[in-house]
């Protein structure tokens, strides 16, 4: 019998998810870091990335989902922003390799916004890490294969926030007749208040952050729960060993003995049900859901994300990244 397998993350989205696992990261093969790539790949690779989410910003905000297109638009701000652009086209014209030209000039960014007293804004960094991956994933032509069949929680290095909608935004959209999709994700990188973090509590999807990067070489395909209020990710769960007491517990706090217990001891054979998809409607309607205006995370404000529906717009000449910040200017300015 396969043994469990456990990764510990930080919970920054509540709830239980059941599914395949889904390694999103395109996979590395030997020589990509240096596929030869000139200043002209270069720009087209970040003016890529740029239009894909510029787009993708565009159709939430056609929807109303406001919040989700500032988020998406400051990865497509990042993306065509000179502070990053500038010294990786800088680099390859001086004979660097592309690929490292790009690296290299995200780490110099990230750096600067890790390194901001508030750990709202550093979380900052993480955007432009997602947006360079993109971007050399755009340089090595490759991409992740689809997604399983059924019920699936993505795991990523850097759980990217358009990740989350585009995966979410299938499901909704009904491409798949089982209403199966997205169940959770978790990211070795992050925070309760990245960006990635903050879609997945608008989406009411369970989310871990800071796991344990071991979790990158999980089984792909194999069954796994996802349990964000134990902040665990259990992989080939086996029987009642894997963590019966929580396999009725999404979203939910402690209560006295009695039918909240009882829904809990609801035991892994509830659990493998759910990851044969149980009743579509009921899997649809959850990915459907969103939370209210009122409801949602204060924390786009402090990071500096353009509120009630607001594009972002231009940074201020002179003005330093700690005073736009304190400004509300969008976050992709602190670039400059």
């Amino acid at each position: 019998m396969t043994v469990p397998s456990r990764y510990r993350g930080q919970p920054v989205s509540e709830g239980t998810g059941t599914g395949k696992i889904y390694l999103g990261d395109a996979p590395g093969q030997a020589g990509q870091d240096h596929v030869s790539s000139g200043e002209n790949e270069v720009r087209a690779a970040f003016a890529a990335v740029a239009r894909e989410r510029t787009a993708l910003a565009a159709r939430l905000r056609e929807r109303g989902e406001d919040l989700q297109a500032g988020i998406v638009d400051i990865g497509a701000l990042i993306a065509a922003d000179p502070a990053l652009t500038g010294p990786a086209i800088d680099a390859v014209r001086a004979g660097a390799d592309g690929i490292a030209a790009v690296r290299t000039a995200a780490e110099a960014q990230a750096a600067v916004l890790a390194a901001l007293p508030d750990p709202d804004l550093a979380q900052r960094a993480g955007d432009v890490r997602q947006v360079a991956a993109a971007v050399i994933d755009q340089l090595r032509g490759t991409s992740v294969p689809p997604p399983p069949a059924g019920r699936f929680i993505l795991v990523r290095r850097e759980v990217d926030p358009a990740d989350l909608i585009r995966l979410a935004d299938a499901g909704l959209a009904g491409e798949d007749p089982g209403g199966c999709g997205l169940a959770g994700a978790v990211s070795v990188a992050g925070g309760a208040s990245s960006h990635a973090a903050i879609v997945a509590r608008g989406l009411g999807l369970p989310m871990l952050a800071g796991a344990d990067p071991a979790v990158l070489a999980a089984s792909a395909g194999h069954d796994a729960i996802l349990d964000a209020a134990a902040g665990e990710l259990i992989v080939d769960p086996a029987g009642p060993a894997g963590r019966p007491d929580r396999a009725g517990q999404a979203g939910r706090g402690p209560g006295p003995a009695g039918g909240q217990d009882g829904r809990r001891r609801a035991g892994h054979a509830a659990v493998q049900r759910r990851l044969g998809c149980g009743d579509p409607a009921r899997a649809v309607r959850r990915r459907g859901r969103r939370r209210p205006a009122a409801h949602r995370d204060p924390v786009h404000q402090h990071a500096g994300l353009a509120v009630r529906g607001r594009p972002p717009g231009p940074a201020e000449p002179g003005a330093g990244p700690a005073r736009r910040a304190a400004r509300g200017r969008p976050a992709a300015r602190l670039l400059r």
